[in-house]
């Protein structure tokens, strides 16, 4: 597992997930991502540029991770929003078991992503599969309660924290150990923390109102594009 120092500023970003394999036939470059950063980053421009997505870069290569505001302006988001609408029940998409759920929040699936965590503009954590922008309340759990051995949902798998009277140890989890060496292990000051999750919190808040007017051009019924918009974030008490 490696150490990795951390630096002012410290940053919790808020990012969506894109698969370029969605967007193109090509062939996918050999060997995994994180041994590979440049040539999967080629193929991440490629594959998008081929769909007509352009302007859309990665926190880093080798990241299938974008920066969620960077997104509000780009047809790209609406198009992650029509893909978690699919059979939905959702005016214009069509239910594809018949299925009569009851509130957008069980027939809409979340857009994957969660929170990068920089240290001077430098990545340190990504989120892992299955996260998504309502882990910002685990991210806030975790520092509330502040135990001394605490898990913190970011997708698989989870983050493991260590809280000290004034610092913390973030290390990444595993399923199944012995652990890669390639896995990350940090420490950080409890008030950079705060901080960061403070400026993902006003990120956040941003994103959402600005997704709000994204879905309200897809689905048309107001009150249900905000429905819509908070099962699409999962985070409770989204705001405007």
């Amino acid at each position: 597992m490696r150490r990795v120092p951390m630096t002012l500023p410290v940053a919790l970003v808020p990012v969506l997930e894109v698969a370029p394999w969605q967007f193109s036939e090509r062939e996918r470059p050999p060997g995994p991502a994180r041994e590979h950063r440049q040539a999967w980053h080629d193929y991440f421009v490629a594959c998008l540029r081929d769909a007509g997505m352009t302007g859309v870069e990665p926190i880093q290569p080798g990241s299938f991770f974008v920066r969620a505001p960077a997104l509000l302006h780009h047809p790209l988001l609406a198009h992650l929003v029509r893909g978690c609408l699919t059979e939905s029940g959702i005016p214009g998409f069509p239910d594809g078991d018949g299925s009569q759920e009851e509130t957008p929040d069980e027939r809409v699936a979340a857009l994957d992503g969660g929170y990068a965590l920089f240290s001077d503009a430098t990545l340190v954590l990504e989120p892992g599969c299955c996260g998504d922008l309502g882990n910002l309340a685990e991210w806030e759990g975790a520092l509330a309660a502040r135990a001394p051995e605490a898990n913190i949902w970011i997708g698989h798998p989870q983050l493991q924290a260590q809280f000290g009277p004034a610092s913390l140890v973030l290390r990444q989890g595993w399923d199944d150990p012995p652990a890669p060496d390639y896995l990350v292990e940090t420490e950080l000051p409890i008030a950079w923390l705060a901080d960061a999750i403070a400026g993902a919190r006003s990120s956040f808040a941003t994103f959402a109102a600005g997704l709000l007017a994204v879905v309200g051009e897809i689905v048309l019924d107001r009150a249900l594009a905000r429905a819509v918009r908070d099962a699409l974030i999962r985070y409770p008490g989204a705001g405007a």
